[in-house]
C-alpha cells in the first residue's frame, strides 16, 4: 500500500515544466486532476516557453542535484504510485535518473509509461547527443506503454522514418507501443501494437502544425488507463480526445502554440451535468 495513504491513483510525472505554450506538465497536470488521479510532478527542466518556432530565445534552467534531493526526501516518505510516467529528458543523465527512479520507486502494480520525447519531423532535437536514442532505448525497455512519435520510434529502432509502422512496432522496446504521427496517403494516426492485439488509427490529415498534440494524447492515455480502460479501449478514447481538441483549437484565433483542451474538459463536465440532472437518469 501506498504511504500517505489515499484513494486517488497516484502518479509520478517526471518531465519538464514549460511555463508557456501548453505541453509536458502543464498538460498533464489538469488532465489528469480531471480524471480524479493525484498527480505528483518532478520537473526534469523549468523553461520558459516550449521550444517550438516562434518562442526563439526562451529560458532553460534543467534540473539534476534538485531531482535527486526532491527523491530522497520522497524515500524518506516511503511514498508509492500506481503509476511512473516519464516526458522530456535533459540528456543521459537524466535518463539514468529515471531508470533509478523506476528502481527505487516501482512495484510489480505500478503501471509504467515512457513518452520518449527526443525529436520530430525525421530530426534528432538540438542538445540532445548522437548517444541519446541508445539510453533512451533502455528506459523504454522498462516500460508498460511507450508513445513515441514516428521519428522517435525510427531513432529508437534505427530504421528510416518511413519504415513500415509494422516494423517499427516489431523492433521497439516495452511491452505494448503505441505509435503516434503515423501518416498514409491523406490521413494521420496512431499505430498499435499490444501483447493482445495490432490496429492503426486514423484521421482526416490538417496541413498545420499544432503543438503539444502528443502530451495531451499521453496524458488522457494515461488517465483512461489508470480509470480501469483496457490499453486498446484507453487509446481509442486518448485518440477522440486529441480529435476534439483539435477542432476547439481549430475554431480559435492565434491559438498556434498548443491545442485548446481545456475546451474539451468543459464540455466534458457540462455533458456530465447534463447526464446526471437528466430526467431519464436512474
Amino acid at each position: 500500500m501506498k504511504n500517505h495513504e489515499s484513494t486517488l491513483n497516484r502518479v509520478a510525472l517526471i518531465n519538464d515544466l514549460s511555463c508557456f505554450g501548453k505541453c509536458s506538465l502543464t498538460v498533464a497536470l489538469p488532465i489528469l486532476a480531471h480524471y480524479g488521479i493525484e498527480a505528483v510532478p518532478l520537473p526534469t527542466a523549468l523553461l520558459s516557453t516550449h521550444t517550438a518556432p516562434g518562442f526563439e530565445g526562451y529560458y532553460c534552467h534543467p534540473f539534476y542535484e534538485e531531482l535527486s534531493k526532491i527523491t530522497e526526501h520522497w524515500k524518506s516518505l516511503k511514498l508509492g504510485f500506481d503509476c511512473i510516467y516519464t516526458g522530456y529528458l535533459c540528456g543521459e543523465e537524466q535518463v539514468s535518473f529515471a531508470k533509478k527512479f523506476i528502481e527505487d520507486f516501482a512495484t510489480d502494480k505500478t503501471k509504467i509509461i515512457v513518452d520518449p520525447v527526443m525529436g520530430d519531423n525525421g530530426r534528432l532535437y538540438s542538445g540532445f547527443s548522437d548517444d541519446f536514442p541508445k539510453a533512451m532505448h533502455s528506459l523504454c525497455a522498462l516500460a508498460d506503454v511507450i508513445t513515441p512519435n514516428r521519428t522517435e520510434a525510427a531513432l529508437l529502432c534505427d530504421l528510416p522514418t518511413n519504415a513500415d509502422p509494422a516494423e517499427f512496432a516489431k523492433k521497439l522496446p516495452g511491452k505494448a507501443k503505441i505509435i503516434t504521427s503515423i501518416g498514409r496517403s491523406d490521413e494521420i494516426g496512431y499505430y498499435v501494437k499490444t501483447p493482445d492485439e495490432c490496429f492503426g488509427l486514423f484521421e482526416p490529415y490538417l496541413p498545420k502544425s499544432l503543438h503539444g498534440c502528443g502530451d495531451v494524447f499521453a496524458s488522457v492515455f494515461c488517465g483512461e488507463w489508470l480509470s480501469g480502460q483496457k490499453i486498446e479501449t484507453a487509446v481509442k478514447n486518448a485518440a477522440l480526445f486529441v480529435n476534439e481538441a483539435i477542432r476547439e483549437t481549430e475554431a480559435l484565433d492565434g491559438h498556434w502554440y498548443g491545442l485548446a483542451f481545456e475546451k474539451v474538459l468543459e464540455n466534458r463536465r457540462k455533458q456530465n451535468r447534463a447526464d446526471e440532472s437528466s430526467p431519464c437518469r436512474r
